[in-house]
């Protein structure tokens, strides 16, 4: 398994690649690292919408965005991370690292 002591800085460079590739479309993301799984979830509330569906274009900067930030392990090829797009406490979208790896 990965380990993300040795990165204390790594919240904030996800975060900071998240508000890059989105262009602060929503507020500041909050990022937790599960260091048994070693896995970054990041978490960003949105306010409610007609549509609450996220543009592809726009999933796929955001992972493109976090595959260059979150480090690969041996036992992923990709590093392991989540986004989770939530709505007054409701889950209505996720993003993997694999959705858009190229």
């Amino acid at each position: 398994m990965g380990t993300f002591s040795s990165q204390p800085e790594l919240p904030e460079r996800v975060a900071a690649a998240f508000v890059s590739a989105t262009a602060a479309r929503w507020s500041f993301p909050q990022v937790e690292l599960y260091e048994k799984e070693a896995l970054v979830m990041v978490t960003v509330e949105t306010q409610p919408s007609g549509g609450k569906e996220i543009d592809p274009a726009v999933k796929q900067a955001i992972a493109k965005a976090l595959n260059k930030v979150v480090p690969a392990d041996s036992e992923h090829q990709l590093g392991l991370w989540m986004v989770v797009f939530c709505c007054e406490g409701h889950v209505y979208e996720t993003i993997h690292p694999s959705e858009f790896n190229d």
